[in-house]
């Protein structure tokens, strides 16, 4: 069971990668200038599905300690913080401080994005986030490839 959420999460962090690469496209494409609609609603939407796959990847963790995904209007916070410093003691702390902070932006901005209008995005709101996403990406990959080794020798012990 443990060999299939650890493939499913590879497949995420590949989803992300790519997620990733396209933005970075569109932001050199986009360079200083400012954006037109449709450029701004394709960053958006990177970034929503970056955050998709951040969840995606926490929910299957979730699942293989054989965990319930939180309930209510705030699950997509709880579940961020069933992994932080003091989350669930079944899990693993794969979010800090400032990762949360970082997090939790593009929590409410999905909700934003999801719930809102793409034609009251602001660049100079979007783009921070848009550019701080490669770096936030790579510290997280690397803290789920740590956990997922550590997973991997406690089962070959």
């Amino acid at each position: 069971m443990m060999k299939e959420h650890n493939e499913e999460i590879f497949i995420q962090l590949g989803y992300i990668e790519e997620t990733i690469s396209h933005l970075c496209l569109l932001l050199n494409d986009i360079e200083a200038g400012e954006p037109e609609n449709h450029q701004m609603a394709a960053v958006g939407a990177y970034l929503v599905n970056f955050y998709n796959g951040i969840e995606n990847i926490l929910k299957n963790i979730l699942r293989s300690h054989n965990l319930d995904l939180p309930g209510g209007m705030d699950w997509h916070l709880q579940l961020l913080n069933m992994f932080g410093s003091k989350g669930h003691p079944k899990l693993p702390h794969l979010i800090d401080e400032e990762m949360m902070r970082h997090l939790d932006t593009y929590r409410a901005f999905h909700h934003l994005f999801v719930h809102g209008y793409v034609i009251l995005l602001r660049w100079e709101r979007l783009r921070p986030n848009a550019e701080r996403a490669p770096s936030i990406f790579a510290t997280f990959r690397h803290k789920i490839e740590e956990y997922l080794k550590s997973e991997e020798s406690q089962s070959a012990q």
